[in-house]
């Protein structure tokens, strides 16, 4: 939590929930009642993802995939017992015929209960060129086959797929066990040989079709070490499956075996031991999901969810998730509170009732470490049907993390409260969200947030993800505070920080991180940093009390300017309701850069420094600064806190207020500042802008006035004199944009004649208007004061400098 509250993430710090908290654990005790009352819960012994490693089941979220793992790819035959006329018509005499199948888990060949093959396919009988052998196979992959085996295969006989209910073969391992082939949906022709080896105490997709034709499962032959047990045989028991158990199968089954080799393809490890997996059969909890999805799938519809793209990732996955494994064989976590009278499993409300008095008394451990007297008291006993000297033991599986995380809206949000959003990775659609929505439609029938936004990962310059394993984690720590060495690693700040998280992390994408891209940051900070102290510093003597002017009273520019902070703020505003923080940091820099600093704050800083200091004219850019502070401060606060509280701590007029920039409302705006003749005026007045800054790219655009002319009621041409009445004038918001020395407006009842601007001072901007800009040396002189070319004679002031002197001789004298 100090990390966080570092950060400047808000939060309440002092109520945080715990998963470990009692008062957190008792809830979720309560909880696991629930769902087990309404018949979600239930136990058995089914095949699920099991960690060697860890020796515990694990969910489909706790997986990560190695692209690069290396399994062996076996091609084994076995041995045919019987087959119908159909097919054994075609075969040679004596022929030693079997049923070819593929794997990439060799140690699961002991296990094996059947094969599967696709009744909508063709299959055939095959003999090898080489060896003789017949084999069966899809006629699908007979092509496949030849280059896998390397041999050629002769097609004897063809047959639909149908046939082969009637066929049964030898167990590889245990010939007097006779097996049959059965239907079976997951059977493609894509890898393989369109027969499937099928053990269902190793995979999902075999159990659920041994289920579906009635097929009891055999003891597992694997334990929760990952090694083979004794029912597997002297020759095998012992052995790590993925190890040296796979070898000694292979070994035993050489004969049998047509080809073996190396196969690279994804496959699961455990997220913690970074170890393979496996699949193995075990009695464990599960919530059943066939009675869930429908209704997850439902309340899902009413979830916004950012990026909308995520939609069909997450629905698809609801669909496909088979039964959820709530229970965990590890030491530590939340028990799950059932009590064992042999292989029976006993609970009930008032016992799992007086377990969360234990715990809030006693803490989480008491389960484990308190005599069985305390936990199971002798009403207890009575409430279970016990009897007083009847043998029980307490549970020793915990409940999966996912379900922890999964059921913390129940104890953070008030009863049938939605949260508002969700913030989570990519990665947290099969976990956090998925945990979260399915006990909060199980036990409230709705979703528990009303949003869910998706943010990418941390990639290195390298474009690698990030790991602690590979070493190559950036520590905001070091971002923030620096490194061992200053010049590689310098010391950037919180805000800096932030900014990169808004600006390249929250955009639903993974983003790279390297010290370049941080001092990329600190730049784009500086520059709001910058403009943030320049309205500091042009208020010192304003007061908005005093001397605020009203919209009426403003000149054209800053009312011009104000209509650029409207639509700043309307952008802004809509950006962060959408959570585009990368858009909100994008729209931030270009209004600072390119309105405020390069246009606004440069054209009014003749007025600010020179003009009258209580002037109008001072006064109203002044005022409009003051609205532009405000804004941009509020407006930025969310991404770069400590900046703004630090500008709310100078401010002239707040700094004395106890209340800090958060205590603010969200600033609104007056509809008077929406002008759409503004909006109008950008493309003739950036127009005007370049050609002005072209003909003066080799001198001093101060040097220099111009003539703007073009027919009679032009429209653009209109819209250019609203920044100045006057036809000549040497003090206008059109001077002080294009910072030239005056400017006059022209009309002529036909256009111009077209004028090359090559090497010329005359620019047509608009042939159907007319519309040109004239750029002439100026004829007035530099004054000493402002440093403007628009006094009458050398050495001389200009009027306005006059002006503002002698106000400022009165005022002295008045003091």
């Amino acid at each position: 939590m100090t990390s966080f509250r570092n950060w400047g993430v808000m939060a309440d710090w002092t109520k945080p929930y715990q998963t470990y908290d009692p008062s957190y654990v008792t809830q979720q005790l309560q909880a696991f009642f629930s769902l087990y009352e309404k018949g979600y819960i239930f136990q058995d012994y089914k095949p699920v993802y099991w960690s060697p490693s860890n020796r515990t089941a694990l969910a489909e979220a706790e997986l990560e995939y190695d692209k690069s793992h290396e399994s062996w790819s076996v091609f084994v035959a076995f041995q045919l017992s019987s087959i119908p006329d159909t097919i054994s018509s075609n075969l040679p005499k004596d022929a030693r015929a079997g049923v070819l199948v593929w794997t990439t888990t060799p140690w699961t060949l002991p296990a094996n209960q059947a094969v599967c093959y696709s009744p909508k396919h063709e299959y055939c009988v095959v003999q090898s060129e080489t060896s003789g052998r017949c084999f069966l196979v899809a006629c699908d992959v007979v092509d496949n086959m030849q280059h896998h085996l390397k041999q050629g295969l002769r097609v004897l006989k063809k047959f639909p797929g149908a046939v082969l209910k009637d066929v049964t073969y030898h167990h590889p391992l245990h010939p007097e066990r006779e097996q049959r082939l059965i239907e079976g949906d997951h059977v493609t022709m894509e890898k393989g040989t369109g027969l499937v080896h099928s053990a269902p105490n190793h995979g999902l997709e075999d159990y659920q079709n041994a289920l579906k034709h009635n097929m009891p499962l055999d003891e597992c032959l694997v334990d929760e070490n990952g090694c083979f047990t004794a029912g597997a045989g002297k020759e095998l028991s012992g052995h790590d499956v993925l190890g040296s158990g796979s070898f000694v199968v292979m070994k035993l089954l050489e004969d049998r075996i047509e080809h073996v080799g190396k196969y690279t393809h994804s496959y699961p490890y455990d997220w913690r031991s970074k170890k393979p997996i496996i699949i193995r059969s075990s009695r464990q909890w599960f919530i059943n999901l066939d009675k869930l999805r429908t209704r997850a799938v439902e309340c899902l519809e009413g979830v916004k969810i950012t990026p909308e793209t995520a939609r069909s990732m997450f629905v698809n996955q609801l669909k496909q998730r088979p039964h959820w494994c709530i229970s965990r064989q590890r030491y530590w976590g939340v028990p799950i509170p059932v009590l064992f009278r042999d292989s029976t499993a006993l609970t009930s409300r008032k016992f799992v009732d007086h377990v969360c008095n234990l715990i809030l008394q006693e803490g989480s451990d008491v389960w484990w470490t308190a005599p069985m007297d305390k936990v199971v008291t002798p009403e207890i006993r009575n409430d279970l049907k016990l009897g007083p000297d009847e043998k029980i033991e307490k549970g020793s599986d915990i409940m999966d993390i996912w379900l922890d995380s999964g059921l913390s809206w129940k104890m953070v949000l008030p009863e049938s409260k939605q949260a508002d959003i969700y913030l989570e990775g990519g990665d947290q659609i099969r976990g956090w969200f998925q945990s979260s929505l399915i006990t909060s439609v199980a036990l409230q029938n709705q979703a528990p947030y009303k949003h869910i936004f998706l943010h990418g990962f941390t990639l290195d310059s390298e474009g690698r993800k990030m790991s602690k394993s590979l070493g190559n984690v950036i520590d905001p720590h070091t971002v923030m505070n620096g490194g061992r060495d200053p010049k590689l690693e310098p010391a950037y700040g919180i805000d800096v920080l932030r900014w990169w998280v808004a600006s390249h992390a929250s955009d639903n994408e993974n983003v790279t991180v390297a010290q370049h891209i941080f001092s990329e940051c600190h730049t784009s900070v500086s520059k709001l940093r910058n403009t943030l102290r320049f309205c500091l510093g042009a208020l010192q003597d304003f007061s908005r009390e005093m001397h605020l002017c009203c919209y009426e009273d403003l000149l054209p520019l800053d009312q011009f300017m104000l209509h650029l902070l409207y639509n700043f703020h309307l952008k802004v505003t809509s950006q962060y309701e959408a959570l585009q923080y990368n858009h909100v940091c994008s729209q931030m820099l270009n209004f600072v850069v390119n309105e405020a600093s390069s246009l606004y704050f440069q054209a009014v800083k003749d007025r600010l420094y020179c003009d009258a200091s209580n002037s109008l004219t001072r006064r109203s850019c002044q005022t409009v600064l003051s609205h532009t502070l405000d804004v941009l401060a509020r407006l930025t606060a969310p991404v770069l806190p400590h900046l703004c509280e630090e500008v709310f701590l100078h401010h002239p007029e707040r700094k004395c207020a106890q209340a800090g920039v958060f205590r603010q409302k969200w600033p609104p705006l007056p509809n008077e500042w929406d002008q759409k003749h503004f909006e109008e005026l950008r493309e003739p007045l950036w127009k005007v802008r370049d050609a002005v800054n072209k003909v003066t790219s080799s001198s001093n655009s101060k040097q220099h006035d111009i003539i703007i002319s073009a027919r009679e009621n032009a429209q653009q041409y209109n819209l250019l004199h609203k920044l100045q009445v006057e036809d000549v004038a040497t003090h206008s918001g059109l001077t002080d944009i294009l910072q030239v020395a005056s400017a006059r407006f022209t009309t002529s009842p036909k256009a111009p004649p077209a004028i090359s601007n090559t090497g010329n001072d005359t620019v047509l901007l608009d042939e159907g208007t007319g519309l040109q800009v004239q750029v002439l040396p100026t004829t007035f002189a530099l004054c000493d004061r402002c440093r403007r070319h628009i006094s009458h004679a050398v050495g001389q002031l200009c009027k306005r400098c006059d002006e503002a002197l002698e106000e400022h001789r009165l005022s002295l004298h008045a003091c």
